[in-house]
């Protein structure tokens, strides 16, 4: 006997209604959020979408990466504009900020030396220093492409452009977005950079890689100039920032949606968050070839953004999205909807009784959406993507 129009109708129908519960399942729309640890920490109003950050352990200062990324829009289809002029019309540009040591709450404006282009879009900001001096590298998204601009840090609010590295369509893919940054000291400048996006922000393609959770994105290891680029004078005109003789190789592929970065302090180890993969992978780096391998990859229960080592050399702090969706229409509708947050920390002694712990989470109320989690002494700092303000956390009351 065979089936019916209305048998098959019914099939059909069930098919779908598993595969929706299926994704919200796996997006975490059905976790239930528990608030810990919130009364530990306090907002610091006025700072919008500040997502990344970066401190120096010889003085405790952190810097943090603020932006609108309302032009982003990697989440919705059907946009009018492409990503380049989507950038271009955006008017407020992104900003820097440093948290003096022991100041965290009173956050100061960055000036940037010698930078004069249109469009500054900081997604991810890293610390490096060594004999060169003391750096701030950064990922920038502009109307021309992505780019690297590293900066030398002067004074604490004040830095000044040393070179600019754009990653253009003839030497990579047609389209990549840059995500975070780590840079290897003593190396000359000598990078790893997460490409989040391969396909454009906005079209049915991107679309499909985020919510199929394809596995398309990857590290590139970016090769200094020469082991004493850094050390050279800034140039003076801006027409001599513009890097060449930067090699750049994939070094990881195939990722879901790879994010945050970081490395332990002697950078024999790094860490990634795969945010749909709802991982952190860990890999051994040679030191000599600078390729990496495989440890493992540790359950994050979320989808995370970025991540940071803290000041003991094995404690990871991870910024992460426990329901991805509901993290989708925040990112939207940032006024309207709030999204819950969610800050692990991940203790590295080379075990395999090494697990996530949560330290903080928050139904979305004081910080909706969470990046990073970033502990330097007794406090942990908390950055959004889209919220505006980050929060000051007791950490010894953790």
């Amino acid at each position: 006997m065979g089936f019916t129009c209305t048998q098959l109708v019914c099939a059909a129908f069930w098919i779908i209604i598993a595969v929706l519960l299926n994704t919200l399942y796996q997006v975490g729309e059905f976790s239930l959020i528990y608030p810990k640890n919130v009364r530990q920490c306090r907002r610091i109003e006025g700072y919008h979408g500040c997502e990344d950050f970066a401190f120096f352990a010889s003085n405790k200062d952190v810097y943090m990466s603020c932006d609108d990324r309302s032009w982003l829009k990697y989440h919705a289809l059907g946009q009018n504009d492409n990503i380049s002029t989507r950038i271009a019309k955006q008017k407020e540009q992104g900003k820097l900020y440093v948290l003096p040591s022991n100041n965290y709450d009173k956050a100061k404006p960055v000036t940037m030396k010698g930078f004069t282009s249109p469009d500054f879009h900081p997604l991810g900001i890293a610390s490096m220093e060594d004999k060169s001096g003391k750096w701030l590298f950064v990922t920038d998204n502009t109307r021309d492409g992505e780019k690297v601009e590293i900066f030398k840090v002067h004074s604490q609010t004040d830095i000044e452009l040393f070179s600019e590295f754009l990653f253009d369509a003839p030497l990579f893919e047609p389209f990549q977005m840059l995500n975070d940054i780590v840079v290897i000291p003593d190396s000359g400048g000598s990078f790893y950079v997460t490409v989040w996006l391969v396909k454009e922000p906005g079209t049915i393609l991107n679309f499909i890689d985020v919510y199929l959770r394809r596995p398309v994105s990857y590290v590139l290891f970016c090769e200094s100039p020469s082991k004493d680029f850094l050390s050279n004078p800034v140039p003076s005109n801006n027409a001599d920032k513009s890097s060449v003789g930067w090699k750049c190789r994939r070094v990881v592929e195939n990722l879901r949606m790879i994010n945050g970065i970081t490395r332990s302090h002697d950078s024999k180890r790094m860490y990634m968050a795969e945010t749909t993969a709802k991982t952190m992978n860990v890999y051994d780096r040679d030191t000599i070839t600078n390729e990496l391998a495989l440890v493992k990859k540790v359950s994050t229960m979320s989808g995370c953004d970025n991540l940071e080592m803290s000041q003991d050399g094995k404690t990871v702090y991870l910024g992460c999205h426990p329901k991805a969706l509901t993290f989708q229409f925040h990112a939207a509708y940032p006024k309207a909807v709030v999204a819950p947050s969610r800050i692990l920390k991940f203790v590295d002694n080379n075990s395999s009784a090494d697990e996530m712990q949560v330290v903080m989470e928050s139904t979305g109320e004081i910080l909706s959406g969470s990046s990073l989690g970033i502990k330097v002494d007794d406090t942990l700092i908390v950055g959004s993507v889209h919220d505006d303000c980050y929060l000051l956390c007791d950490a010894e009351k953790l």
